[in-house]
């Protein structure tokens, strides 16, 4: 048997809801407030600006997402094992600013923003927000076709 050479730390590229790059990131312990978080979608604040520590999947329209949604090991297999859902009451890690792998929507391509309508969740990428949509402040870093994953960054806190 042959002694072990290499040791990965870190997840493959391009799964959904991880970091996807060691550099430095802010983010937050959060609570999963309803069942609609799902790693590697936004989140949003139930309370309407007030920074607490309960999320929910969906926020009212025009409402600006707190975060993105981070798998930590609480990513739950509740429906078919491919679910990346996190259970209702579960403690999650809410990425503010670092790069991350998510799904759009809609073919990305580098320097787009990233967009989500905040009563549905759903994500993409263009040049400016749609009917709908708001602008997340996240960039696309890696492209990719529409439902692929895609890697995307915030540089800033604000």
């Amino acid at each position: 048997m042959a002694f072990q050479s290499q040791v990965h730390v870190l997840a493959g590229e391009g799964i959904q809801g991880t970091i996807s790059r060691v550099e430095p990131v802010y983010g937050r312990p959060a609570y999963a407030g309803d069942v609609n978080v799902v790693a590697g979608k936004f989140v949003f604040d139930p309370s309407a600006g007030a920074d607490g520590i309960s999320y929910v999947g969906f926020g009212q329209a025009a409402q600006v997402p707190a975060g993105l949604a981070i798998q930590n090991g609480s990513a739950d297999d509740r429906t078919d094992g491919t679910s990346l859902g996190i259970g209702k009451d579960t403690v999650f890690f809410r990425l503010i600013k670092g790069y991350a792998w998510t799904k759009a929507t809609t073919a990305a391509t580098v320097g787009q923003k990233v967009l989500v309508v905040p009563t549905t969740g759903v994500i993409a990428t263009g040049a400016s927000a749609g009917e709908g949509q708001v602008d997340t402040g996240w960039v696309v870093t890696k492209g990719g076709a529409a439902g692929s994953n895609i890697e995307i960054a915030k540089a800033d806190i604000a």
